[in-house]
């Protein structure tokens, strides 16, 4: 294994733009012999940001979720980003 970085550390980012779903109708519950059978149709919810920010040869990652994706969001995210070393 190699030495932690001691003057500076990667830190990688990973932003992400899931669309959030929901069901169209209810899943029908299972019956004698069938499985629970749920619909292919869905309602778009929106989207939302994934912010993932890890360092794998420290074995730290932190993720947080927020609603757009703008420079105030990065730099809240990178702000908040709190590294375990950093504490």
């Amino acid at each position: 294994a190699r030495p932690p970085r001691t003057r500076a550390r990667a830190r990688p980012y990973c932003p992400a733009a899931p669309p959030l779903r929901a069901d169209k109708r209810p899943p029908q519950p299972a019956r004698p012999g069938h499985p629970a059978t749920y619909d292919y149709a869905y309602v778009r919810c929106g989207t939302c940001t994934l912010w993932l920010f890890v360092e794998p040869l420290g074995q730290w990652r932190t993720a947080h979720a927020t609603a757009r994706r703008t420079a105030v969001d990065w730099a809240r995210q990178v702000a908040i980003a709190d590294h375990p070393r950093d504490r």
